[in-house]
């Protein structure tokens, strides 16, 4: 891996000549496989990040979505080919997006991205956007920001199995970096399209244990938070004021929510409990109300035994259900011979 190349050396490579068909989805993957290379400041979320559109039933794809924790805001990059005028005006689109839908986006981060640590809602800033394309017009960098960075990205061939592959920015640079970044990559990686898969994480889990010893574990955080609050008192954190971002914790009546978060929130006694926020959120949660109430339980966040994937689930379903199925099939003949060994085990197969 290189961070930069002189323009001597840059010079005695040949510019790729597979870099016409390389698509923005190819251009995606190398950015993340090297992330560290091109972005060490950001924390990267995702690609192929969606948000609500303007309305109800339109959806955007943001290209790459990240978190720049020492601005305390988000990120965009955006990649474009060719030399469209329409570049900037989708990016700032995408951008007045992110900024109008923030509140349920952070909120659906800090639920499902555990890996990513957010501050407060009310600490956020504006989004930035970072706008890479293999060229740009010469209007566009008069428009250049301390909140919009350009870079065009280049080709160039060291051998027949790696090649550089640069991003030069365009007018400035986002803080902490290089004008130029770089770093060498196989060929074959750019040749054919790469299929972004959510990496399978053994899921965490709290477990919380107070002074009397009783002890609260589940395999479900939420069951833990709920319980864990039940026996601190529902009341007692209601007169607290807890809030997760701008969401009051606990309401007792539903109907001070706003009717789009109505379904966020889990009955609990004759109380309204905000269940939707990630295990990281609720251990953080706890930590408040042990603070403010003076109660020292102690929690833990710890990796869940033999957790499953959300592939294996669903093999596991469909296994279940052709059981079912060829169970229902039998004759009443069948069915009698079954012994009562194999009635056991099929109970146990079906979770009984």
């Amino acid at each position: 891996m290189l961070k930069t190349i002189s323009d001597c050396t840059f010079k005695n490579f040949p510019r790729m000549r597979i870099h016409q068909s390389v698509s923005e989805n190819q251009i995606s993957r190398i950015l993340v496989k090297n992330w560290s290379s091109f972005f060490p400041h950001l924390h990267l979320i995702g690609e192929k990040f969606k948000i609500n559109g303007e309305t109800k039933d339109e959806w955007n794809e943001i290209d790459i979505l990240a978190f720049n924790k020492y601005k305390k805001r988000f990120s965009i990059v955006e990649i474009k080919k060719g030399r469209s005028k329409n570049q900037l005006v989708q990016a700032n689109r995408y951008k007045a997006l992110l900024q109008e839908h923030s509140l349920s986006i952070y909120e659906r981060i800090e639920s499902e991205f555990e890996e990513v640590t957010l501050p407060e809602f009310s600490e956020l800033s504006e989004p930035e956007l970072i706008l890479i394309a293999e060229s740009f017009s010469e209007n566009l960098s008069l428009v250049i920001n301390k909140n919009l960075w350009l870079a065009e990205y280049t080709f160039k061939q060291i051998d027949e199995n790696q090649a550089f592959f640069l991003l030069n920015y365009i007018g400035n640079k986002p803080p902490k970096l290089a004008s130029r970044v770089d770093a060498i990559i196989q060929i074959s990686t750019i040749k054919r399209e790469l299929i972004l898969r959510k990496s399978e994480r053994n899921p965490k889990l709290l477990r919380v244990v107070f002074p009397d010893g009783v002890i609260f574990y589940s395999d479900k955080s939420i069951t833990t938070f709920i319980e864990s609050v039940r026996k601190i008192g529902l009341e007692k954190v209601l007169e607290i004021d807890l809030k997760f971002g701008t969401i009051q914790l606990i309401v007792s009546d539903i109907k001070q929510v706003e009717k789009s978060r109505r379904d966020k929130y889990l009955k609990v006694e004759r109380f309204y409990l905000y269940k939707h926020h990630s295990t990281k959120a609720k251990e953080k949660l706890l930590n408040s109300i042990s603070e403010k109430l003076k109660i020292p339980f102690t929690i833990e966040t710890v990796t869940a035994p033999n957790s499953i994937s959300n592939t294996g689930r669903q093999m596991i379903k469909r296994k279940k259900d052709n059981l079912i199925k060829k169970i229902l099939s039998l004759t009443e003949s069948e069915v009698a011979g079954i012994t009562e060994e194999e009635r056991i085990i099929i109970s146990q197969k079906l979770g009984l």
